[in-house]
C-alpha cells in the first residue's frame, strides 16, 4: 500500500510537496496554492472547496487504529438551513429506544450531502398535529451538528423522509474530513464505482453494472438471496486507510473490540490490494434506493451514542441475477429509471458495542443470511 513521503505531492491536491502543505509543521500557506486547481474528485471545485480535508487527513494518511473516539470542537459555529433525510423506525428496538426511534440518513447543505458518524442525542417535543425535534450528531471524528426541524405526526414508518431545518455546525463546511457529495434536486448523490480496467471497460461497454453475491464481509461465501451494488463516495482508494473505509484490506482481517474492551476478535475481510481499484466511474445515485447503512450502539462511561458502520459505503440490494441498465448521465452514469426493484433484509440493523457477537454479526455475511 502507498505511503506518503515528504517530498511526494500532498493528496490534498495542491500541487505541493507534502512537506510544504499538509505535512508542514509551520501550517499551510493561502499563497503557495494556485486558485486554478481542481479536485481529484472531478467535481470541478478546488480542492481546498471540496474535499482536500478528507483527503489530507491523519486517520487517512497514517496507519492506525481505528477507534470509535469522537470529540467536538465548538469554536466556530457554522448556522444553515438545509434538509434532513431520515426515517422514523415502526420496530422499536432496545438500542434504539433512547433514539425515540429515528434514523439519519444524512444531511444536506448548499447542495453538499453528509452522512453522519454518529447519532448523539435526540430530543422529541410533540404537539396535536406535529413533533419538534432537537438533534446532535457527528459528522466526522471532531466536527459536531445541531439539527432542529419539525415532522407531522402521520409519517410513513421506515420510509426515507426530506424535512427543511435548521443545521449548525461546529466548523466550516470545507474543514470537515469527508468527502464532497452533491446532491441533485435532494435525490441523486454524485459518488463512485472503482473497479479494474477490465472491469471498467465492461460496465461501460455493455451499459449495465452488475451485483455481487457477497456481503460486507467479502467471504467466498457466496449470499443465496441477495445480491449487493457497491458505490463509495472515495474519490480514489490509494492508501490503506482508503481499503478500510469500502471493507477492504491488504491483509484482510479486521479488528473488533468491546466499548470495555474486555474482549477482541478478528473478522476475514475482503482482501485487495488498492492497484487492482485503478478505474474510477462517476454515479449519480437515488438515494431512494440505497440501503442504510448499519449502526452499533455505544454505551461508555454513561453516555450513549449511536456509530454508523462504514458510512463511506452505499449498496443496493438486489435479487439475485438482476441486470442493472445504466445511462450516461451529466459528467458520469446514473440507474435507468424502473429497471430495478431495491430489495432490503434487516432494513436498520443495529449492534450492541459491548457484546462482541453483536460486533461481529454486523460484519459477517451469516447477518443478511443465517
Amino acid at each position: 500500500m502507498q505511503k506518503i513521503g515528504r517530498n511526494d505531492k500532498c493528496p490534498c491536491g495542491s500541487g505541493l510537496k507534502y512537506k510544504k502543505c499538509h505535512g508542514s509543521v509551520n501550517g499551510i500557506s493561502d499563497k503557495l496554492v494556485s486558485p486554478q486547481l481542481k479536485c481529484v474528485c472531478g467535481s470541478g471545485f478546488h480542492p481546498s472547496d471540496c474535499c482536500s480535508a478528507f483527503l489530507s487527513s491523519p486517520r487517512r494518511l497514517r496507519t492506525i487504529e481505528v477507534k470509535s473516539e469522537f470529540t467536538v470542537e465548538n469554536l466556530i459555529q457554522e448556522e444553515y438551513v438545509g434538509y434532513i433525510y431520515f426515517a422514523y423506525l415502526s420496530k422499536p428496538r432496545r438500542e434504539w429506544d433512547f433514539f425515540r426511534n429515528f434514523y439519519l440518513y444524512g444531511i444536506e447543505i448548499n447542495g453538499r450531502f453528509f452522512r453522519p458518524k454518529t447519532l448523539d442525542f435526540i430530543l422529541e417535543i410533540q404537539t396535536d398535529e406535529e413533533s419538534h425535534w432537537n438533534i446532535r450528531l457527528n459528522l466526522d471524528f471532531h466536527t459536531g451538528a445541531r439539527l432542529k426541524l419539525k415532522t407531522p405526526k402521520n409519517l410513513a414508518k421506515d420510509k426515507l423522509c426530506m424535512a427543511k431545518g435548521n443545521i449548525t455546525v461546529s466548523k466550516p463546511l470545507n474543514k470537515i474530513e469527508t468527502p464532497y457529495i452533491k446532491i441533485i434536486d435532494h435525490r441523486y448523490l454524485r459518488i463512485f464505482h472503482h473497479t479494474s480496467k477490465d472491469g471498467y471497460e465492461g460496465i461501460t461497454s455493455s451499459k449495465s453494472i452488475w451485483a455481487s453475491p457477497y456481503d460486507l464481509q467479502g467471504s467466498t461465501r457466496e449470499l443465496k438471496k441477495t445480491n449487493f451494488t457497491y458505490f463509495t463516495d472515495l474519490p480514489e482508494l490509494r492508501f490503506e486507510g482508503d481499503l478500510f473505509l469500502v471493507a477492504m484490506r491488504e491483509k484482510g482481517q479486521a479488528a473488533f473490540r468491546t466499548d470495555d474492551e474486555s474482549q477482541l476478535s478478528f473478522v476475514e475481510i475482503y482482501k485487495q490490494p488498492a492497484f487492482k481499484r485503478e478505474k474510477r466511474l462517476v454515479f449519480y445515485i437515488d438515494i431512494n434506493i440505497i440501503a442504510p447503512v448499519p449502526a452499533i450502539y455505544h454505551y461508555q462511561e454513561g453516555s450513549q451514542y449511536v456509530e454508523f458502520f462504514h458510512p463511506h459505503i452505499f449498496r443496493i440490494g438486489l435479487d439475485p441475477g438482476n441486470i442493472i441498465s445504466i445511462e450516461q448521465f451529466k459528467d458520469g452514469w446514473r440507474i435507468c429509471d424502473n429497471s430495478i426493484v431495491p430489495k432490503t433484509n434487516d432494513i436498520f440493523p443495529i449492534a450492541n458495542g459491548n457484546e462482541i457477537s453483536d460486533l461481529l454479526k454486523i460484519y459477517q455475511d451469516r447477518y443478511i443470511e443465517p
